[in-house]
């Protein structure tokens, strides 16, 4: 099911380099006995995960988001599991055409799936601060 995320990755060294472009980041996952953990043996759990994203995209389902909702959607430029970032932005399009008018979206260049683990991390723990931070402003500007 990971081995297309592990083939985007050109002159990949392990079989999930498509995390981080930190190689100590993904040395520690790889490490953990806690990661990387397959449910091999629970293929419910898959149809229900798989059912579950279908379920989340469909129309129906879509139009139940408050078009008076902030959203920040935060993506490595790298990362397979966003079609390389062509999936976050995609997102955001179906995200406004669906009415709701504050749709921020930050790709970071030389990070892949994991952008908090990455090198760079303070930028997105900064970017993801400020955007709460004027989400907060807001709300007190609204009880006031």
């Amino acid at each position: 099911m990971l081995g297309p995320y592990t083939a985007a990755i050109k002159d990949h060294k392990t079989k999930t380099d498509w995390l981080s472009a930190n190689e100590e980041n993904v040395r520690r996952y790889n490490e953990d006995p806690k990661c990387g953990f397959l449910y091999e043996s629970k293929k419910s759990f898959y149809r229900e995960f798989l059912k579950g994203l279908n379920r989340l995209h469909k129309p129906k389902f879509m139009r139940k988001i408050r078009q008076d909702m902030s959203i920040l959607l935060i993506a490595g430029e790298g990362d397979p599991v966003g079609n390389k970032s062509k999936g976050p932005m995609k997102l955001a399009k179906l995200y406004k055409r669906l009415g709701i008018k504050d749709v921020e979206t930050i790709i970071y260049p030389n990070m892949r799936h994991e952008v908090l683990n990455e090198t760079d991390n303070k930028r997105v723990y900064a970017d993801v601060l400020a955007f709460l931070k004027e989400e907060h402003a807001k709300a007190e500007a609204m009880i006031k």
